[in-house]
């Protein structure tokens, strides 16, 4: 009589794990771009290492599905879709803190399906699984942070650092704009748009893009930010395509780019004309204002209507300089960035165009809140960090953790500092010649 084989209990690879039970049942990990997959539940470890954009939007929905039993029903007193969230203590303010919250709250109201465990040192060490002389040094030690000690080994979650740029309160005042520009919309002869992008660092390959209606008002520029996505291709000519559609879009009067590193490889391609891949369309090249000396006698020239890019070089003091122009907006009321994605389906939940929308069409709309989530994210994660000496007083931006990336606040920054040295600077000097008149200059009693 000959065998048959068993399969093998547990597989691996570079990139996954899976368990396989005599029941039928597999446990494995999921990985890479699960959309169109299905399973019954779901762990996620180290969730603060997570990127929310695809737990909400890949591995949620892979739970849709029920749990059929052998005979193919569905068991109305098995919980379904259980989901099961691990992390180590981070900061407020951030998405895993927030499902945190979330699943507290859950618990409260329905405690036989929601529940919160937090644990400390104590419990490892009484198993063994920590030294205690270990511990007592770093407890006892004062250069260890004591935030630190908590996060890592108490479950307790850090507020705002010291030094940390925005709070909260500070960037729910930001987030007014309702509805999203996906292309031009009308306004004052006075008012136009300007788009910024960034080049990704830390190995992303996506470079962000943010695009604002400038509105000017009495004593300055107005900035609304309308829309924000990124771009996901290292191809420089990809990403110079999408942003001169973008531009083409908007009829923006000024486009603004980091020319510092990898970002500088992208003048070539928007100075020229390019060809579209899809459409196969030619795209027109754009002027550069502020070309380079090294780069002067390469560059195409056009007329003042499309010489439109502004380079940023954000090193050193000019990146204090931008910094700190940032951070003025933010206090004296003219930066407004879009609402929360949540708030904005839930308005356009009652929109029957948009209930009716395929789903492909729902992301799109939502596509520049989610990013503009992003870019709160990326706010909140920011600390200033003092360099000064006795003779100079220096600052840096930091993040206060590495895996946030800080590249749509950069576009952002870069955006606000760009429009005031082409437009706003020339444009209030413009209105005080103007309005200028010598009899406002005599005292006449």
């Amino acid at each position: 009589m000959q065998k048959r084989s068993a399969k093998a209990a547990y597989t691996e690879g570079p990139d996954y794990a899976e368990f396989r039970f005599t029941s039928g049942s597999i446990f494995d990990v999921v990985g890479g771009h699960p959309r169109g997959m299905r399973r019954h539940f779901g762990i996620f470890e180290e969730v603060i290492e997570q990127e929310p954009t695809i737990i909400n939007e890949e591995i949620i929905p892979l739970m849709n599905a029920p749990r059929t039993t052998c005979r193919g029903q569905i068991n109305p007193h098995e919980p379904h879709a259980q989901k099961v969230y691990i992390t180590t203590a981070g900061y407020m303010g951030t998405f895993a803190y927030d499902k945190n919250i979330e699943t507290l709250c859950y618990s409260v109201v329905d405690p036989d399906n929601y529940m919160v465990l937090g644990g400390s040192y104590v419990i490892p060490l009484m198993h063994g699984r920590l030294i205690e002389s270990q511990m007592r040094e770093i407890i006892s030690s004062p250069t260890y942070d004591r935030d630190s000690l908590e996060r890592e080994y108490i479950s307790i979650w850090s507020g705002a650092k010291s030094g940390s740029v925005f709070g909260q309160t500070t960037i729910a005042a930001l987030r007014k704009v309702v509805r999203a520009h996906y292309k031009a919309e009308e306004g004052s002869e006075e008012e136009f748009y300007a788009i910024s992008a960034d080049m990704a660092k830390d190995g992303s390959a996506d470079t962000a893009v943010t695009v604002a209606k400038i509105i000017p008002k009495e004593f300055m520029f107005n900035f609304k930010f309308v829309n924000a996505f990124t771009i996901n291709s290292t191809d420089y000519e990809v990403v110079a395509n999408e942003l001169k559609k973008t531009i083409a879009a908007y009829d923006a009067r000024l486009f603004v780019y980091d020319a510092n590193g990898i970002g500088s490889a992208l003048r070539d391609w928007i100075n020229k004309p390019t060809r579209d891949r899809d459409s196969g369309l030619v795209l027109p090249g754009y002027g550069i204002i502020n070309p380079p000396e090294s780069a002067k006698k390469d560059i195409f020239k056009y007329g003042s209507d499309r010489t439109i890019c502004y380079e940023i070089k954000s090193g050193g003091q000019a990146g204090e300089q931008i910094h700190r122009a940032f951070f003025a907006r933010v206090s004296n009321g003219s930066i407004r960035m879009l609402i929360k994605q949540s708030e904005a389906l839930a308005r356009l939940s009652k929109n029957k165009n948009f209930l009716e929308a395929s789903e492909i069409k729902k992301r799109k709309l939502l596509q520049p809140y989610r990013y503009m989530d992003l870019a709160e994210e990326e706010l909140k994660n920011l600390i200033i960090v003092d360099t000064s000496d006795n003779i100079t007083k220096t600052m840096r931006v930091d993040r206060r953790d590495k895996k946030i990336q800080k590249d749509f606040f950069s576009s952002m920054e870069y955006l606000i500092w760009g429009v005031n040295v082409v437009y706003e600077q020339k444009y209030y000097e413009r209105r005080r010649r103007k309005n200028f008149s010598w009899t406002n200059a005599v005292l006449i009693s």
